[in-house]
Parts: structure tokens; C-alpha cells; sequence
């Protein structure tokens, strides 16, 4: 009864989350807030991660393809990951390449790329096809995302259709159960 008398409010209530929204995503220290809490959902977690690390490998295997230094290439790969909070973890990898650090080290202390991940990078500084290993990781942090995405639909679609089934009895229930009832009482 009160939602009806004041249903103004509904309005009101959607403009002002939409605004709230749009004002969030504008503040860098708000979206890095709202990606780290992203990072908290078990099942996105590990697809959040992966994709960085398949974006963030890929953009640096074609910058140092077309002649990029690694400190710059890795300064501008670190840009592509969507997830701020995991960009904004990999702000120092830059300055420890600068330090004399070797690049396997420095992304390992992002403490976010998988063991696999950093052993391919080793593997590719230690035999100077850095690009190509970038690529090849890439393409296989691709793969299993597109794995886990499989599985993951394959899950939930018997989870959709249940839902849809028991959707549609209720709805014919509303239907049918007052006709019911009218026909006992015109009996």
C-alpha cells in the first residue's frame, strides 16, 4: 500500500542509482574498489585473473613484436587489463625491470599471474623469444577460459531451464486455479 501511494519513488530511486553508477565508474578510487571486490566472487575470480593475464600478454607480445622496448611495452600492456585493482598491481613491474630486475621476478611479485604464466615468461627471457612465449601463453590462458566458460554454462543452463519450468506452472496455476474454483462454485 505505501509503494503504491508513493510510487514516485521508484523513479526517483532508479535515476539516482544510474547517476550513482555513472558517477562511480568515473572515479578511478571507486572503480579500483568495486574491481578488487569482483576479485572476491569465487567462480569470476579465476576468469577475471586469466583474462588479464591473456589480455595483459597479449598486448605485450605485439608490442615487443613491432620493436617496443619491454620497460615501455610493459608500461603500456599494463593498461589493457581491464581490472584496475589488477592494473594498479602491476605499476612497480616497470620500475624493477629499470632496476635490473629480470621480468619473471617482477611480474611474480604481482602476485597475481599463475606459476605456469611466469614459468613461460622465464622461459621465453632465457631463450630471447619473450614475444612469442607472450603469444603462446596467451593463446593457451584463452583456451581455458573458453573452457571454463563451457563448463560453466553447461551448469547453469539445467538450473535455467528448472527455473523456466517451474515459471511457467505457476503462471498456468494463476491461470487455471481461479477457472477451478469458479466451476466447483457453479456447481
Amino acid at each position: 500500500l505505501f509503494l503504491r501511494r508513493n510510487w514516485i519513488i521508484w523513479p526517483v530511486l532508479a535515476a539516482a542509482l544510474v547517476v550513482l553508477a555513472w558517477r562511480m565508474k568515473r572515479n578511478p578510487d571507486m572503480r579500483r574498489r568495486w574491481d578488487r571486490l569482483k576479485l572476491r566472487v569465487p567462480v569470476a575470480r579465476s576468469l577475471i585473473v586469466e583474462s588479464a593475464v591473456s589480455l595483459f600478454s597479449r598486448t605485450l607480445s605485439l608490442l615487443l613484436g613491432a620493436g617496443a622496448s619491454l620497460v615501455d611495452a610493459v608500461a603500456l600492456a599494463s593498461q589493457a587489463v581491464p581490472n584496475k585493482h589488477l592494473a594498479g598491481r602491476m605499476e612497480p613491474v616497470p620500475a624493477g625491470i629499470r632496476n635490473g630486475e629480470a621480468f619473471s621476478e617482477a611480474l611474480s611479485k604481482t602476485d597475481f599471474f599463475p606459476p605456469m604464466a611466469l614459468d613461460l615468461v622465464r622461459i621465453g627471457e632465457s631463450s630471447a623469444n619473450l614475444s612469442g612465449m607472450l603469444r603462446e601463453l596467451a593463446d593457451v590462458t584463452e583456451e581455458r577460459i573458453q573452457q571454463k566458460l563451457d563448463t560453466l554454462v553447461s551448469l547453469v543452463e539445467p538450473v535455467v531451464i528448472i527455473l523456466t519450468g517451474v515459471l511457467v506452472a505457476g503462471m498456468l496455476l494463476a491461470v487455471y486455479l481461479p477457472i477451478f474454483r469458479i466451476i466447483q462454485v457453479a456447481r
